[in-house]
């Protein structure tokens, strides 16, 4: 009897599963954001200390400490467009 009740709820567990649609499986590896181009504009700007760095859609997100002589250090939260920064960096080639 129990092996009749197993192999009946295990025949629905298979009929279920073929059944339910599958999510689609996506990969972080499949799209990456390069965020080093906003990062060395920003350190470069604010003469900061780097905190963070988060990528997300086509957004990077970048903390940064920035200390000044006789204040308080203070935290610097910039969000930039991967593109933007890109399209503004410096060319790298020789002259």
């Amino acid at each position: 009897m129990a092996s009749l009740l197993t192999s009946l709820f295990v025949s629905a567990m298979l009929a279920t599963a073929i059944l339910l649609p599958r999510p689609r499986l996506t990969f972080a590896s499949d799209r990456v954001l390069d965020c080093s181009d906003v990062v060395e504009r920003v350190l470069e700007k604010s003469g900061g200390r780097l905190l963070s760095v988060r990528p997300h859609d086509d957004t990077c997100t970048v903390t940064v400490l920035v200390h000044e002589d006789g204040k308080r250090p203070y935290k610097l939260v910039v969000r930039m467009d991967s593109k933007d920064a890109a399209d503004d960096a410096p060319n790298q080639g020789g002259q």
